[in-house]
């Protein structure tokens, strides 16, 4: 099991990842009260965590994140490879000293290119 983006192997996030079906396109009321449904199709989205990362391992993380065009991610979960986009606005990173260490925490979502 490993984690793959942009051809770069990073530290597994924590097991389970949260994988969630996306619909592409909008939903509306139509006059009769039903849901009317404009849309091209679905794709996946992930919420990945990693936790108490070191340095070496954060920064090895970070250079693929911080790429703001398409990568290739492969899920730890599944061999899978998918076409997909770090969302830029969804990086969330946590810094902490514990026993004289630096470690940190980070959550980002990536989505499946449509």
């Amino acid at each position: 099991m490993s984690t793959i983006i942009g051809g770069v192997t990073v530290k597994d996030p924590i097991i389970p990842t949260t994988k969630k079906r996306v619909f592409n396109g909008e939903y509306s009321a139509a006059i009769n009260g039903g849901l009317l449904m404009d849309g091209t199709g679905s794709h996946w989205k992930w919420t990945l965590d990693w936790k108490n990362m070191t340095p070496a391992e954060y920064n090895t993380l970070m250079a693929v994140l911080d790429v703001e065009s398409e990568q290739t991610f492969s899920p730890p979960e599944e061999s899978t490879v998918y076409n997909a986009m770090v969302l830029q606005d969804t990086v969330s990173v946590d810094a902490r000293i514990a026993d004289g260490a630096q470690f940190y925490d980070v959550t980002v979502d990536i989505e499946e290119s449509s």
